[in-house]
């Protein structure tokens, strides 16, 4: 999905996401972002989560590390996803009956 497109979804109150099974440290690692605008700012969700332990997590009995964010503008996103995070904002795809995170928390 383009960056235009991402930005144009983010615009209307769309949440779009990403994961990824990332490396850190010699470990797999789960790693979900999302970000949506919701009562006009934006809400950026991180986690991340041992691979080994993805299973233990819907059982309650792995720790994840997650993380939320909210800034003002589309400018902000942009810039802690291209500067923080190193994620092209156009990986990012809407998601299809169901949320990564509730941006009312």
């Amino acid at each position: 999905m383009g960056r235009i497109k991402s930005i144009a979804l983010l615009q209307k109150g769309k949440q779009i996401g990403f994961e990824e099974i990332r490396e850190k440290n010699n470990v797999k690692i789960y790693f979900c972002v999302a970000v949506q605008k919701w009562e006009g700012k934006y809400k950026i969700y991180q986690m991340e989560l041992e691979e080994d332990k993805f299973s233990l997590f819907f059982e309650g009995l792995a720790e994840e590390t997650e993380k939320i964010i909210q800034v003002d503008t589309i400018e902000k996103v942009l810039h802690y996803f291209d500067k923080v995070l190193h994620i092209d904002i156009e990986k990012l795809h809407p998601l299809k009956g169901q949320k990564i995170f509730y941006p009312e928390f």
